[in-house]
């Protein structure tokens, strides 16, 4: 589902990529950029499998209604890996500028400090006001899901802390041999 959109569209990006293959110009090294793809395209699909493959089991099984208290309470949850999201792409682009290690460690700790204290109040208002929150969006029959949206807020925070770190990484290097500890 996401997953696969995802592979479709970083392949679809990868198409003009070709123009500049063909073309040789030696001040554009058409194979690092190719290297340094799959590195992201493994981090995206696992980010996606981590967020979409319980809903995928709970769908096959668990009945209809559970799977729709579940789907209400993570896509409510998904707000903190939007929002881990926005600071991992900013975190990114400063990281792949700057040229002082020390610098890049700064900006690490600091991207990190900055959202586990987003995702904390966010997780503490999921955890506090469920009920509320999924009957204001979702209506009074998902307010079952309520016990679900209580510890997933916890649970993607986490997610989204690798991904933060997983964007760090990938910041810091510039080919897939640079990614191994």
């Amino acid at each position: 589902s996401f997953g696969l959109a995802y592979l479709a569209a970083f392949l679809a990006a990868l198409i003009p990529l070709k123009f500049y293959r063909d073309k040789r110009d030696p001040a554009i090294n058409v194979r690092e950029i190719y290297r340094f793809t799959l590195p992201v395209l493994l981090a995206v699909l696992s980010i996606s499998l981590l967020m979409d493959g319980p809903t995928l089991l709970i769908k096959h099984f668990y009945s209809a209604e559970f799977t729709g208290c579940w789907n209400a309470s993570l896509n409510v949850a998904r707000i903190i890996l939007f929002l881990g999201a926005s600071t991992s792409m900013v975190m990114f682009a400063k990281i792949s500028h700057s040229g002082d290690p020390v610098e890049k460690e700064k900006l690490f700790r600091k991207s990190l400090v900055s959202f586990v204290w987003i995702s904390l109040v966010l997780s503490s208002l999921f955890f506090l006001f469920s009920v509320e929150i999924l009957t204001l969006l979702f209506g009074p029959l998902y307010s079952q899901g309520a016990v679900l949206l209580k510890w997933m807020g916890f649970a993607v925070s986490l997610i989204t802390i690798l991904h933060l770190r997983m964007s760090y990484r990938l910041g810091m290097t510039s080919s897939y041999n640079d990614l191994t500890p």
